[in-house]
């Protein structure tokens, strides 16, 4: 139920009353009723988003205090580090590159033409 017993019918009435059609003064209604919802969401939304972020903002802070004040150690995946130090000594290898390296922007011009090919002579 409504609040005051009002009625479906009586809240229309109170629309109706609202909007109603007298003369040019109906957009300006209409227009100021919008312009009003209008910045009233956009209140309503600016608090959530202001309460949202210093809400945010002193939980972080309160989990960044926490965690400085009490230091803890980690555990280590000693498989994870033997592997990674395996990589590291892989790569500080020398490799040695071969004298005769294939150079692969000279083209060998003996072999262009495709291999079942037939050529013949007109006489």
């Amino acid at each position: 139920m409504l609040t005051n017993n009002l009625s479906w019918a009586q809240v229309g009435g109170y629309l109706q009353k609202i909007v109603k059609n007298d003369g040019h003064y109906r957009a300006w209604r209409l227009a100021s009723i919008g312009i009003v919802g209008f910045l009233g969401l956009a209140v309503i939304f600016t608090i959530y988003f202001i309460y949202n972020n210093i809400y945010n903002t002193l939980s972080n802070s309160n989990v960044i205090l926490i965690l400085s004040n009490s230091p803890q150690s980690d555990t280590i995946d000693v498989d994870a580090y033997e592997k990674a130090k395996e990589i590291i000594a892989k790569k500080e290898q020398i490799t040695s590159i071969p004298i005769k390296l294939r150079n692969i922007f000279i083209y060998d011009e003996s072999n262009t033409k495709p291999p079942n090919t037939t050529t013949t002579t007109s006489k």
